[in-house]
């Protein structure tokens, strides 16, 4: 489904759409693949660090189904409030430093992009008591978070409209 999806991305952000497509196939981000995905986003949002996330936004927008696209945009728009950490033993500060978030957005992108591709449903996974887990239970609290702010569910377990 993403492949159709790749097809449609616009010239100037198909480049991104492609290394992030291709950053899903692996449960692993390598440091070249990181290196090149902010190098994109620099040379797209040209020099302009509040614009740093919005071709992120839109290649996100044209790969991400109905039910995660929103959830994508919600993440960046709000990633200031996520806890920032670099390294082990460091604690934990928010920032409002765009670049600061840039590394945690990027593999939150991609944990999406594999949801997609597992086609990951939130009213599954919250109906079903042993749903088979995988490596994106994080993105999953963000994308239950989301639900919950918007109304959609109640409460676990508690089917919305």
């Amino acid at each position: 489904m993403i492949e159709q999806r790749l097809k449609k991305v616009p010239a100037p952000l198909h480049s991104l759409a492609v290394l992030l497509a291709e950053m899903s196939n692996s449960r692993y981000i390598d440091d070249q693949d990181m290196h090149a995905c902010k190098k994109q986003l620099h040379d797209l949002a040209v020099g302009d660090e509040k614009r740093l996330f919005e071709p992120l936004i839109q290649t996100a927008d044209y790969l991400l189904g109905e039910e995660l696209a929103p959830v994508h945009k919600y993440m960046v728009c709000h990633a200031s409030s996520y806890p920032y950490s670099q390294g082990y033993v460091r604690r934990p500060f928010r920032t409002a430093e765009a670049s600061q978030q840039i590394n945690l957005l990027i593999q939150k992108t991609v944990s999406l992009l594999i949801m997609e591709k597992e086609q990951f449903r939130l009213s599954e996974y919250l109906g079903v008591p042993n749903y088979s887990l995988s490596d994106n239970y994080q993105i999953r609290l963000v994308l239950a978070e989301h639900q919950r702010q918007r109304g959609v569910y109640r409460a676990v377990g508690n089917r919305g409209v």
